[in-house]
């Protein structure tokens, strides 16, 4: 889908990883979107969600995009 695809191309020009809370600002979308976005690729297998702070911090397991 597109916001997963801006999701993850997110994740991979930031080292793979970012907190749930700086993908919902850089990516513009809503946190509710980011959410259902980052349970979908975790289902996936696609991104790991580990509790940091208050937030969250995603990583990006293996890239869609082998370059």
């Amino acid at each position: 889908l597109p916001d997963e695809k801006i999701v993850i191309r997110e994740l991979e020009r930031n080292n793979g990883e970012l907190t749930q809370s700086n993908l919902v600002r850089k990516t513009k979308l809503s946190k509710v979107k980011i959410h259902r976005i980052v349970k979908r690729l975790e289902s996936l297998g696609i991104v790991s969600k580990y509790p940091y702070g208050v937030t969250n911090k995603i990583k990006l397991e293996k890239s869609l995009y082998e370059e």
